[in-house]
């Protein structure tokens, strides 16, 4: 189930400004329910077309508000070569799929 924007909003403790990023594409949430993979996407990012450093701020925001071992897919314009490094400092593992229209998914777990 993907909640919208207004939907997430709605939900007790969430705030205008965690659910998105002013005038940025909103982050979709993900309820998980009656997960068979420990490995389901907790939040799903759309950064294609933000310019730097917007995307690794978001991605980095969402990352804070998981819990240990949730996962964070994103989906950028490019591999994030700065975000891979801060991941790598944070201990979060994290795979890199390229796509066929030069774009990068990565999903990411709270480490």
């Amino acid at each position: 189930m993907v909640l919208s924007g207004s939907e997430v909003d709605s939900k007790p403790g969430l705030d205008e400004e965690s659910a998105s990023c002013k005038g940025h594409p909103e982050e979709q949430v993900v309820a998980i329910e009656n997960v068979e993979s420990p490995q389901a996407p907790t939040v799903i990012l759309d950064n294609r077309g933000l310019e730097p450093p917007q995307p690794m701020m978001r991605t980095l925001a969402a990352l804070e508000r998981c819990k240990p071992g949730e996962v964070v897919l994103i989906h950028n314009d490019r591999v994030p070569v700065f975000l891979i490094e801060e991941l790598k400092n944070l201990g979060c593992p994290f795979t890199i799929e390229d796509q066929a229209d030069g774009t990068a998914k990565v999903r990411i777990e709270k480490g």
